[in-house]
């Protein structure tokens, strides 16, 4: 298989426990909103992926705005750097380290 499919599979999966953690939350906490605004709740989670681009972005005005700017994107990429050394197929390894013992 090729490797976007995997990543297309590891998407839709983060995006189905995602809205499956607000639907249970919801349930827990007897929050109607989000279990009733359209579809299974899923007009919720477009609401807020709108609200989320258009929301205003603050930088600190007495700080280094150049780090707080990278901040979220050496988040994201040392999650991506960990999918390095994951096997997804006996041909497919992105990575072999042959540090197996260790993980």
């Amino acid at each position: 298989m090729d490797v976007c499919t995997y990543l297309l599979g590891i998407t839709i999966g983060v995006l189905i426990i995602v809205w499956l953690e607000r639907e249970i939350s919801a349930v827990i906490q007897q929050r109607i909103g989000p279990e009733y605004v359209g579809p299974l709740g899923i007009l919720q989670d477009l609401a807020n992926g709108t609200k989320l681009l258009f929301k205003e972005n603050l930088l600190p005005s007495r700080e280094d705005t150049r780090l707080f700017s990278i901040g979220p994107s050496i988040a994201i990429i040392s999650i991506l750097l960990s999918y390095l050394i994951i096997p997804f197929g006996f041909n497919l390894v992105l990575s072999n380290l042959n540090i197996g013992v260790f993980l």
